[in-house]
């Protein structure tokens, strides 16, 4: 067990005026530092400046401070070169005997000493990171009844655990930790004054159910014996580790029963994404087995995955769902719920699917939403469009003409054009703020193509983006999809088509959906082993108006590219109805041009090809326009 001694820094705190004249002074500092944003790493070199100046025999004076620096230096990732030894161990007898005089004459208790809980839980999940990443079942808590005293560190684990490779490791952090079976733990053995960081390690009792609720009993029992308790989730981050809490008890033992009765087992998932999904799961089928794919990471950061619900040895009897999830501090998946609520939700817009839901659920660290009408109720199998352009589909054939007819023919689509179509008149850059951050894309660019800044601002594209950017656009505004790329919509065995990922679901530009979705076919589905130039040859036809026609003919003769190419043209045919005016393409060129530009900050998609077809619509776009 580490003990940080702490004995009464207010008394030595206070020792003498220079003592308490500098702490003053790096308080402040302390707090000017870690109060700016971002955080002010020169008062951070000179706050370790001036630690690293105090004589050894002051340092103790200067503990408390410490702990709260290392504390805020640990939480905000900032590298710290201050060793907390340096100021809890005295260096000398003689100062050490003077100390102890002091207390004596003071009446204050010798043997007054705490272990920090931050400090000990710091050194915990630092020295544990691999382990938190890799295992699964662990449940870290405060458990205290003496706010004065010091914390020991305990591990209660069910008997099945293998504790052994992780003793060891603790062992050799922690002198003095406990290891004991929850079925063996007596509460008796508490004492009024203790507390403890408890480390709970279950395993998933799935199909167990009396065992499993014995298990949650006797640890309701346990965190009930004590006044304060806490609950810690990790955030882990590549190297960075943090962490959330709470104080909620009933909750705790809610996510405890759910979280243990069921059983997912991915080493591509922590164990904290796997509370977001076994939760999500339960709030729409119970069952205590799931089995699932991870699909994708979108551009946003979350998480998409398509899950089955193991109900039954036969696969007939299973449904899909799909999962979305990401960081609960972010927020992005509570408005994409209330987009779905109020644009989709009660809208018979999906043949073949009886009903249209999606449940919105939250842990410590995550937000998630299910959707459970990814498939139709008669249907087997159902994928993405990118699956099905990756001919990763079962071997069924599927004529992709007849998916974008279907897709554009969606009963939702005729619904949101009918019910909210109405006519706009203002600057393009009011239609797509939300989608275009200039900054980071010729920010990008500039390393794309190994220029200075400077240049990027005197090239030809990115004065025309500032022209298209300004100019005022009459156009229709219509509910619209808004993030339609070929990994938002499903096709299942019946030719029913449904959409996921309501994020961006609002009144939008009415062709936004359509030249969305053409970006998604070019620069992520066009193989990049494509020579620049022929792609720059495929741009340059693209910019002909006959290509809004379905009897338009490319000269490309690859294969593959000819179907990708036979399918932009499916798309750009379907969008015309959303023209204000049906003999003008030019309102097209401007979206795609936006939704092109867009497409150079993200690294999954073939950016050179998105930087050649920008300047090539710019050019299109401005001279026709004469701006």
């Amino acid at each position: 067990m580490v003990k940080l001694h702490l004995i009464k820094e207010k008394k030595f705190m206070t020792s003498n005026n220079s003592d308490s004249d500098k702490l003053d002074s790096l308080n402040l500092l302390k707090d000017e530092a870690f109060k700016s944003k971002p955080i002010d790493n020169t008062k951070i070199q000179k706050i370790e400046l001036e630690l690293k100046q105090i004589p050894n025999e002051d340092k103790h004076s200067y503990q408390e401070f410490v702990n709260q620096y290392v504390h805020l230096c640990f939480i905000n990732d900032i590298s710290c070169d201050i060793d907390l030894n340096d100021f809890t161990v005295y260096s000398s007898e003689k100062e050490k005997e003077k100390i102890i005089e002091e207390i004596k004459s003071d009446k204050i208790d010798l043997n007054y000493s705490i272990t920090s809980f931050n400090q000990i839980l710091d050194k915990l999940i630092t020295n544990l990171k691999d382990y938190f990443e890799s295992y699964k079942g662990y449940y870290i808590t405060k458990l205290e009844n003496n706010p004065a005293g010091e914390f020991k560190i305990i591990f209660i684990y069910d008997g099945t655990f293998f504790i052994r490779p992780l003793m060891n490791k603790i062992n050799s952090l922690f002198d003095g930790s406990i290891f004991v079976e929850l079925n063996k733990f007596d509460i008796n053995d508490i004492s009024d004054n203790e507390n403890y960081l408890c480390v709970f390690l279950l395993l998933t009792r799935m199909n167990d159910d009396e065992k499993l609720e014995n298990d949650i009993k006797l640890i309701k029992n346990i965190i009930d014996n004590f006044q304060t308790f806490e609950n810690y989730s990790l955030i882990i981050k590549n190297d960075d580790i943090s962490y959330k809490s709470s104080n909620v008890r009933e909750d705790f033992i809610d996510d405890l029963r759910i979280v243990l009765s069921k059983y997912i087992s991915n080493l591509k998932l922590s164990f904290e994404e796997e509370k977001i999904i076994k939760k999500l799961c339960s709030s729409a089928v119970e069952t205590p087995l799931y089995f699932y794919n991870i699909l994708s990471g979108g551009f946003s950061g979350s998480k998409v995955l398509e899950v089955r619900p193991k109900k039954s040895i036969n696969y007939s009897d299973e449904k899909k769902y799909i999962i979305k999830f990401g960081l609960r501090e972010e927020a992005k998946l509570k408005e994409e719920i209330a987009n779905f609520k109020k644009f989709v939700s009660g809208y018979k817009g999906f043949q073949g699917i009886r009903d249209y839901e999606a449940h919105y659920m939250s842990t410590l660290i995550y937000e998630g939403i299910i959707y459970n009408f990814a498939i139709s109720d008669t249907s087997l199998k159902s994928f993405s469009y990118s699956d099905i352009i990756s001919e990763k589909c079962d071997g069924l054939i599927f004529k992709n003409e007849d998916i974008i007819k279907n897709l554009f023919e969606l009963e939702i689509y005729h619904l949101w054009r009918t019910d909210h179509q109405q006519k706009s008149d203002k600057n393009v850059e009011n239609y797509y703020q939300e989608y275009i951050n200039s900054k980071t894309i010729f920010n990008k660019l500039e390393r794309i193509l190994n220029k200075t800044s400077l240049e990027i601002e005197e090239s030809t594209l990115y004065k025309n983006f500032n022209k298209i950017w300004k100019y005022k656009l009459n156009c229709y505004e219509k509910v619209c999809h808004g993030d339609l790329h070929t990994e938002n919509f499903f096709i299942d065995d019946l030719k029913n088509i449904t959409l996921i990922d309501f994020g961006y679901t609002n009144l939008r530009h009415a062709i936004i959906d359509s030249t969305s979705l053409e970006c998604s076919l070019k620069f992520k589905h066009i193989p990049k082993y494509i020579p620049i130039e022929e792609l720059i040859k495929i741009e340059e036809e693209l910019l002909s108006n006959n290509s809004f026609q379905l009897s338009y003919k490319f000269s490309n003769n690859r294969k593959d590219i000819h179907d990708l190419l036979e399918t932009i043209n499916n798309i750009r045919y379907h969008s015309c109805i959303d023209f204000l005016n049906p003999t003008n393409f030019i309102e097209y060129y401007i979206s795609l041009f936006l939704m092109t530009i867009r497409q150079i900050q993200y690294k999954d998609m073939n950016q050179l090809y998105a930087y050649h077809s920008a300047c090539l619509l710019g050019e299109k776009i401005v001279n026709e326009l004469g701006i």
